[in-house]
């Protein structure tokens, strides 16, 4: 597959149109449209980071992340808590995952978690 198409998967699994990405990561819409029509490696090194930074990869990790998503399936209520969560403001967002993880030690200290979550 090609980089273009797993950018286009990883935004769509962002739950985001390629304009609302191209809006939340500074690149004009035209010119982001323009990479993934043309190809990734002909796009600037800048872009290809600000991409990347928007969907939480690394360049490196570009050649193979979308593989390993495919390998996680999600509950349609995984997918829900997932679209809320990125609706959150950032701060709102690091604020929910310190709520997880203290509820998951408080959780593994009375021995009630199963190890697969850890």
């Amino acid at each position: 597959m090609e980089r273009s198409e797993k950018i286009k998967k990883l935004v769509k699994k962002k739950g985001m149109n390629l304009k609302e990405f191209s809006k939340k990561i500074d690149i004009p819409y035209t010119t982001f449209h323009s990479m993934l029509s043309r190809g990734i490696g002909n796009a600037s090194v800048d872009n290809v980071i600000k991409i990347c930074q928007g969907l939480g990869i690394t360049v490196e990790e570009l050649n193979n992340r979308i593989n390993d998503l495919e390998k996680i399936e999600l509950t349609s209520r995984e997918k829900n808590l997932i679209k809320m969560y990125r609706k959150l403001p950032k701060e709102r967002q690091l604020a929910y995952i310190g709520r997880l993880e203290l509820e998951l030690e408080q959780t593994a200290t009375k021995g009630d978690i199963n190890e697969q979550v850890m």
